[in-house]
């Protein structure tokens, strides 16, 4: 696997725990979380030591589709995919142009990689909806702030999708969405 799918992966030292970050699932905010805590912490690593427990953070894939096209599409949005990666996409566009270049690109760019393949094999998995109880549960030490709150997040994704689009990405993201068990 490519190391541009593996950034976001941190180890925390003295508690021998893999965090395994997926863009788009709440990363920028346990990455936060733990450069303001007292922990011994590495990043950019190719894969989290295998005697340390693996904990991979996921989010629901169409949740995170439509987040990704907000943030990467938007105006104002200082790191556009038109910039970084494929022509195609533009300041602006509609979500239903978006999601047929990623259909076209899934392995393109780690905003749209598949989060099985971005995480691999972990000890758990904890999802972006279930990421506060859990976290405190963890890591009491370790507050998590939610500093860049997407606007979508706390809106419900589905209005966004018509039934084609949500199967599209049903069909794109069939090995992701069998694999955590989301649900449209």
């Amino acid at each position: 696997m490519s190391r541009l799918f593996l950034a976001n992966h941190i180890e925390l030292h003295r508690l021998k725990v893999g965090l395994l970050l997926v863009p788009k699932a709440a990363s920028t905010a346990i990455r936060s979380a733990v450069r303001r805590s007292d922990q011994a912490y590495s990043t950019n690593l190719q894969i989290v030591r295998r005697k340390y427990y693996r904990i991979g953070i996921v989010r629901n894939t169409w949740d995170r589709l439509l987040a990704v096209w907000h943030a990467k599409t938007n105006p104002a949005w200082p790191w556009k995919l038109s910039q970084l990666h494929n022509s195609e996409f533009q300041s602006g566009m509609d979500f239903a142009p978006f999601l047929d270049i990623v259909a076209r690109n899934i392995e393109a760019n780690h905003h749209f990689y598949p989060q099985h393949k971005i995480i691999g094999r972990c000890h758990q998995v904890w999802t972006t909806d279930e990421l506060d109880a859990k976290w405190l549960e963890r890591f009491p030490d370790m507050p998590l702030m939610h500093d860049n709150v997407n606007v979508l997040r706390t809106r419900d994704y589905r209005p966004y999708y018509t039934t084609a689009l949500a199967d599209l990405v049903r069909e794109i993201y069939i090995d992701e969405i069998t694999h955590f068990g989301f649900e449209f």
